[in-house]
């Protein structure tokens, strides 16, 4: 199939070319553009900057425009995590 934005840079407000599974206290191997949270609940992140915070009551089947350095499983009880790239 060609794809007509091949030789395109991808810029963050574009869709995810890729997707990758979030295992919590796993580096990921890279910085998502956004998170997918496929069962809702308490998201507990380390930013890009060191900071460390839930996000509660995200809900399932959603994607959330962060990007984030890790997520830890202290205070995390959503599930089905994908980073999008």
């Amino acid at each position: 199939m060609a794809d007509r934005y091949e030789y395109e840079i991808p810029k963050l407000h574009d869709p995810a070319i890729d997707m990758f599974t979030i295992t919590p206290d796993t580096d990921p191997p890279h910085v998502p553009r956004a998170i997918y949270v496929g069962a809702g609940g308490d998201l507990t992140v380390e930013t890009l900057t060191g900071t460390v915070v839930t996000m509660q009551g995200l809900l399932g089947g959603m994607t959330y425009p962060v990007r984030i350095r890790r997520v830890l499983s202290v205070g995390t009880t959503a599930g089905g995590i994908l980073g999008l790239m």
